[in-house]
């Protein structure tokens, strides 16, 4: 490399890497800053973000795909115009929608969000999403004797940073008005960026092309095909754990605006330590023998038993919780413990540089894929959120497979021929347990239906006592109605309208009124 290359070297890899992580933070400043916008229109339910994170991964597949193409179709120079261009027609679009975007009564929830971040947020997003695997890919033709995927654990460094940012700094201080003007003028700067690591190309065409991949690659179309399958297959169950975790904290735990922000950053963490290369092989299957082990005791009755002479309150996946903040911790546990698995065994698959474009385009597919079983797959074909537990089931089959096609896994059977049978016989009597669980009638349980809101259930309780014999509307673990059936207390006002809740006093306090309006 010649002096004048390598004094551009140094300032070339720094506007890389800060346009990779200015781009990753916008990214997800950008997905809170408009959940937050639309979602009263919707009446304030989870499955809001859960539809938004459909959008913003279907569209994190297409900018992956866009990266991928522009690659192979155009030359260096080409790719930062056409890259250039799109970013100028994004700084244009609004960020907030307008009023006549609020949905009427008969609108379907799902297609009418896609719609509305389509036309205000689809291009910007579009754009921030293609930048990290192009910028990556541009790193590497200027720099060939280097790994470029520690840039994706950099990204994913803003993408957390934006995250906790936004509950803790930006929400509480700046009106959604002043959220929007922040994020355009930071996206300015971004576009001065695109536009030096566009303008670079003059300078990466004159550099040789990158070396040929080094390592072992899968011998012959099959082995390629599998290869591509787990990438798909381990991002796609990663995906679905992240999004059925957050339907559970928020359904079953507690309707909390941003609590979503938790199982995101563990998300987002596991990237990170994967991709920065701090997730040993033996992890795996450590932590996934110790999580199935929990689970099973728990279903067993075994934890709560031990909680109980201890005097302390644990919860598990499959009962209902006897301390909000355990049953918090144990989600987000077993959310974090699968995820590091799915990321750390994806990492471990990940090609030579020259594929990278493919990699993260079929990790984009997955994220899609994941997603759109959760908020479009579940509400259809489940009547209930068993998407974790199916989730979990995949995650131990993935391991197994990845482990069998693994030569170099052969050492750890070998050094423990019980490891392996114990951690089958266990996965064996998990999945069955899961499957248990997701069949078993719930006593009681009149009718359960499941839509874009959540799942609601009516329950009969107390059918042996006329005198407390009576029906309950459930939403997760919340009763939001009860009718007796006693025909005397038919008529009683109950739950929300008893004698002592808020509208029971108001009624109480005014009762001297002779014309009352209570809202």
């Amino acid at each position: 490399m010649s002096t004048t290359h390598k004094s551009i070297a140094a300032p070339l890899a720094g506007c890389f890497a800060l346009t990779i992580f200015l781009g990753a933070f916008l990214l997800f400043q950008i997905q809170p800053l408009i959940s937050k916008a639309i979602l009263p229109w919707y009446g304030g339910t989870p499955n809001v973000w859960t539809t938004c994170m459909l959008f913003f991964q279907s569209l994190l597949f297409a900018g992956y795909a866009y990266a991928h193409y522009t690659t192979r179709w155009l030359p260096p120079r080409g790719q930062g115009i056409l890259h250039i261009a799109l970013v100028t027609v994004a700084l244009l679009m609004p960020v907030l929608p307008a009023a006549h975007w609020k949905p009427d009564a008969a609108a379907q929830p799902t297609w009418h969000i896609f719609w509305l971040l389509t036309a205000h947020v689809g291009l910007p997003f579009f754009v921030l999403a293609s930048t990290s695997p192009l910028i990556q890919y541009w790193w590497n033709r200027a720099f060939p004797h280097g790994s470029p995927y520690k840039l994706y654990a950099l990204s994913n460094t803003g993408s957390l940073m934006a995250l906790l940012s936004y509950p803790f700094l930006v929400e509480p201080w700046l009106p959604l008005s002043s959220q929007a003007v922040s994020w355009t003028a930071a996206f300015l700067v971004f576009a001065a960026l695109v536009l030096a690591c566009g303008s670079s190309s003059w300078w990466t065409r004159r550099q040789p092309p990158p070396l040929p991949p080094r390592g072992a690659n899968p011998t012959g179309p099959a082995a390629a095909a599998m290869q591509r399958f787990l990438w798909v297959a381990l991002a796609a169950v990663g995906a679905l754990i992240l999004l059925a975790t957050t339907n559970h904290i928020s359904h079953d735990i507690a309707v909390v605006p941003l609590l979503w922000v938790l199982p995101l950053s563990l998300y987002l963490l596991t990237f990170i330590f994967c991709f920065a290369g701090c997730y040993p092989r033996w992890t795996s299957i450590s932590i996934m023998l110790i999580l199935t082990t929990y689970i099973l005791l728990d279903q067993l009755g075994t934890v709560t038993w031990v909680a109980e002479q201890l005097g302390t309150e644990v919860t598990g996946i499959s009962g209902v919780p006897e301390s909000y903040l355990a049953a918090l911790l144990t989600y987000l546990l077993t959310m974090t413990v699968c995820c590091m698995v799915c990321h750390g065994e994806m990492v471990r698959l990940k090609p030579p540089p020259r594929g990278l474009t493919s990699y993260y385009l079929h990790i984009g597919f997955g994220g899609a894929l994941g997603g759109l079983a959760v908020a479009v797959g579940g509400p259809l074909l489940l009547n209930g959120h068993y998407e974790l537990q199916i989730g979990m089931i995949l995650c131990w089959l993935l391991l197994l497979v990845v482990l069998y096609l693994d030569p170099a896994s052969a050492r750890y059977a070998s050094r423990s021929v019980w490891a392996c049978l114990i951690s089958s016989a266990l996965f064996g009597a998990f999945a069955c347990g899961m499957f248990f669980d997701i069949l078993k009638p719930t006593p009681g349980r009149v009718a359960s239906a499941r839509s874009f809101y959540g799942v609601l259930a009516v329950n009969e309780e107390y059918v042996d006592d006329e005198d407390l014999h009576h029906f309950e509307l459930v939403h997760g673990l919340i009763v939001h109605g009860k009718q007796y059936t006693h025909p005397d207390k038919r008529r009683w006002a109950t739950t929300y309208y008893g004698p002592l809740s808020g509208a029971g006093l108001a009624m109480e306090w005014t009762a001297d009124r002779p014309a009352r309006r209570i809202g």
